[in-house]
């Protein structure tokens, strides 16, 4: 966005070093904690973050932004994430989950079609909504094909943004 290389790109919250970017946040996710069916045992229970580590958890690979998000949320609260396993996609928690691997925080995207064959877990703490954001440079003027685009995915934005979360901890360029 600096060099003017990219018009915009699609980025998950928390967005670092973004001061002097135009951010527009156009959808927004929850994430959860879910549990295969090895965790049954805690369904119904709420759980500090101090409890869940005792668990094996697994997560996103450092680095990534939601990896950065619940490192955040741990540390705010006392606590450090040390997972068992580390992934570097969303869509390989949920599976590695499933199979009784360890406790795991996704979109709750990602959980839906799972949510049959796993437990949610509540944690004693609220877990901040995170957002879908197009970031843009100010100071370089968007293509016109980078305008059109803009324009449909901020006006269709719940129906094609939102498949954009899918590759968190990539940043789409456009």
């Amino acid at each position: 966005l600096n060099a003017g290389t990219v018009d915009f790109t699609v980025s998950i919250t928390p967005i670092e070093g973004a001061d002097h970017f135009q951010v527009t946040r156009v959808s927004d996710f929850q994430d959860i904690v879910i549990a295969g069916n090895h965790y049954t045992f805690l369904q119904g229970r709420t759980m500090t973050l101090k409890e869940l580590s005792t668990y094996p958890l697994v997560c996103m690979e450092k680095g990534t932004t939601t990896r950065k998000f619940w490192d955040s949320i741990f540390k705010d609260h006392g606590c450090e994430l040390r997972p068992n396993i580390e992934v570097n996609s969303n869509d390989l928690v949920a599976p590695t989950v499933l199979h009784n691997l360890g406790i795991g925080f996704v979109p709750y995207k990602f959980a839906r079609s799972y949510l049959m064959n796993y437990g949610l877990i509540q944690l004693d703490i609220p877990v901040p909504r995170r957002g879908i954001c197009i970031v843009q440079n100010p100071q370089h003027p968007l293509s016109p094909a980078a305008k059109a685009l803009l324009d449909m995915l901020m006006n269709h934005s719940s129906d094609t943004i939102s498949t954009y979360s899918e590759n968190e901890g990539s940043t789409l360029a456009f």
